[in-house]
């Protein structure tokens, strides 16, 4: 890589010839008649000289760039979550869970729903007001590793919901804290023994992500994802890898209109059905879409406290105009029938998150 110093001076020569700078130099100047228009280039060039070099600055200093006399550990657990392959993952996670406030039950931000609903009897949504993250390295052997990413989430899940109390009918809104723990795993391979870790290591494959709340009475027991190709059935969403690669094994590619079906099977203690919504989200640096719906219970079977619903929906690949690939999280996100529709019962959650990459081209 050129020097910063170097950097900038062939900034400032190719703007400068952009804006005929260099047609200035020929001309003759004396200290009573100086060139007005040139000295508006002049003026104009720095301008964009210091305004490239800041980007190029700003670039440089970005997470991603490790020192080489870091160890093999720290190297892994800045990758597992900025290495070009992973970092959208990542990001998808927190964009897709976070709605920012209460919203309607379906929504999307891509712009390509419309609503069915002629009011909107209840909003509701999950704020995340903190995130901390944890990662912990698992050598297998000399030549795998194993990064378990841990987020510890602190929020609020806002209802805003009509209250009747038999002759006054109000708009309240109730907001109840809640804590959830995110966890998702990277596996590296060793391609080199360099003394320099940053030629040392590759990542490989992707677990799902799993996210839950500490209390709820339910859990998700198998979740289906079936294209047109293939079809994916996880039990355990930590113990199912994906390669970051394609072909068979490998992180889903779809391109912009192609759709999934996604099947979700839950056992629970509760008469009352989940609410279980399929959500999915892209942050790509300067804006933010994300889209919720609300699956379709096809089943149930059980009674007196032992029940096993499924839960169905098909989700379109999208991408915002301007990308030309995007990384997604299909998440199933699970919430008890009296998570939305008690104001005192506490917030009970469950979700899973399949990898999957959408391609313009």
């Amino acid at each position: 890589m050129r020097s910063e110093e170097t950097l900038q001076k062939s900034l400032f020569q190719y703007v400068g010839t952009g804006f005929g700078l260099f047609d200035c130099k020929m001309k003759t100047f004396n200290s009573n008649n100086i060139n007005k228009k040139c000295m508006r280039k002049v003026n104009l060039v720095f301008l964009f000289a210091i305004i490239l070099s800041a980007i190029f600055i700003i670039g440089c200093d970005k997470s991603t760039i490790v020192d080489p006399k870091s160890t093999d550990d720290d190297y892994l657990k800045q990758q597992s979550l900025n290495a070009e392959e992973l970092a959208g993952f990542i990001a998808s996670e927190d964009i897709s869970i976070d709605d920012g406030a209460e919203r309607d039950m379906s929504y999307d931000d891509f712009g390509m729903m419309k609503t069915t609903y002629p009011i909107t009897p209840l909003k509701w949504g999950r704020k995340v007001d903190k995130v901390t993250k944890t990662q912990i390295v698992n050598r297998i052997n000399d030549s795998i590793s194993v990064v378990t990413i841990i987020k510890d989430i602190e929020g609020k899940f806002i209802i805003k919901a009509v209250k009747d109390s038999g002759d006054v009918v109000d708009t309240i809104k109730v907001v109840k804290p809640f804590t959830s723990k995110i966890i998702r795993k990277v596996r590296f391979l060793r391609v080199n023994n360099d003394r320099d870790v940053r030629k040392n290591w590759r990542p490989i494959e992707i677990t799902l992500v799993e996210g839950k709340t500490s209390v709820k009475d339910f859990s998700i027991g198998t979740l289906e994802v079936m294209s047109s190709v293939d079809t994916a059935t996880i039990t355990d969403p930590l113990t199912y890898w994906a390669r970051l690669a394609p072909g068979r094994g490998g992180v889903a590619t779809l391109r912009p209109g192609d759709s999934i079906l996604v099947r979700l099977t839950v056992t629970s203690t509760n008469a009352k059905p989940e609410f279980a919504m399929l959500r999915h989200g892209i942050d790509n640096g300067m804006s933010r879409h994300r889209a919720r719906f609300r699956m379709e219970l096809v089943s149930e079977t059980g009674s007196d406290g032992n029940y096993t619903r499924m839960y169905e929906k098909k989700i379109v690949a999208r991408l915002p105009l301007g990308l030309a690939l995007g990384h997604y999280n299909a998440i199933v996100d699970v919430m008890s029938y009296d998570s939305i529709n008690d104001d005192v019962a506490p917030f009970m959650n469950a979700f899973w998150g399949m990898p999957y990459l959408v391609k313009r081209f």
